[in-house]
Formats: C-alpha cells, sequence, structure tokens
C-alpha cells in the first residue's frame, strides 16, 4: 500500500497531478493507496480544488478525512471509493477495538462539521492564521522558513539563543 500524509508532515501539499502520478505508479504495481487527511481540509482548501480531484478522481483508493485537526473533537471518517475495499472495515474496525459506545455523538459532529462548508471555512481561517504566523516570525532577524507554509503548519528555523528564550518563556518571542 501507498499511504500519502494530505497535506505533509512539513505542512506542503501533494498537487493533484502528483497525487495522480503517485497514484498511477502504485496501481501499477499491484498496490492500493491511502490519502491520510488529516489536514485534507486545509490542502483543499489551499490548492482550490475539490475534494473529488484531490482523492478518487486523483487515483486515491481509501481516504481517512480528519476533522480533529480542524476543529471537531476526535472525529474522523474512513472514505472507501470501492464497495469492495470496504466490505470487511466494519468487522476490522470492531476487532481493532475502535467501536465506541456513543459513536452517534461523534456522527452528529461530522454531520454539523459538513453542513454548508463549515470543514473549509474553519480550514481557510486555520491556514490565514498560520500563514500570517509565519510572516510575524520571519520578520525577526535570522528566522527563515524550513519550508513554505502552505496549510496550518508552520516550520521556521531560528538562532538558538532566539529559541532558548522561547523555552524559558521570556516576553520577547523571537
Amino acid at each position: 500500500m501507498l499511504s500519502l500524509s494530505q497535506a505533509t508532515e512539513a505542512g506542503t501539499l501533494y498537487r493533484v497531478e502528483e497525487i495522480a502520478a503517485l497514484a498511477s505508479m502504485a496501481h501499477e504495481a499491484g498496490l492500493a493507496v491511502h490519502m491520510d487527511g488529516a489536514r485534507c481540509a486545509n490542502a483543499i482548501a489551499a490548492s482550490g480544488g475539490t475534494p473529488a480531484e484531490m482523492s478518487w478522481r486523483a487515483g486515491v483508493d481509501a481516504l481517512s478525512f480528519g476533522a480533529t485537526k480542524n476543529g471537531a473533537l476526535a472525529c474522523e471518517a474512513v472514505l472507501f471509493f470501492d464497495a469492495e475495499r470496504a466490505a470487511s472495515f466494519a468487522f476490522q474496525r470492531k476487532r481493532g477495538g475502535h467501536t465506541l459506545s456513543k459513536g452517534r455523538f461523534l456522527g452528529a459532529q461530522m454531520e454539523a462539521y459538513l453542513v454548508d462548508g463549515l470543514w473549509l471555512d474553519l480550514a481557510r481561517r486555520a491556514n490565514a492564521a498560520a500563514a500570517s504566523l509565519a510572516n510575524g516570525l520571519l520578520r525577526a532577524p535570522g528566522v527563515r522558513r524550513a519550508w513554505p507554509t502552505e496549510v496550518n503548519e508552520v516550520f521556521v528555523v531560528a538562532p538558538r539563543q532566539r529559541v532558548a528564550r522561547l523555552a524559558e518563556g521570556g516576553g520577547e518571542v523571537l
């Protein structure tokens, strides 16, 4: 199986063309393609693409659609784009101890999360906040980006003395 994290662990995006190319190679090798979508909403909001373009149309077979890193409480969904692949999922989930006794409350939360595009609104706000934070941090002397800030993750490289000051809880952030 090929498993892609969207957005990546570095906070960057897989573009639709990249997903499609990787999925094509995986499928040619007889592998299924899974997308870990913990920040899927942020990636969709940042790319301007559609959920379909960034998943099943690009060759993704299964998507773990996360809501937890976008404002929900312990709420995730798994989407299979092929019914055959989903056939034993309920059994495997229960056997693995992932069936919550009050799961309906998470289902209600997911429904509210999806209504009227709330999930994308939250993702856009988080992406904008991350961009603002990154821009502010970059104004400090000696601070640079480790990777582009494309979603709601910011990675910077800063001089040791500034990082030590942060750890001490000093007044000056950077």
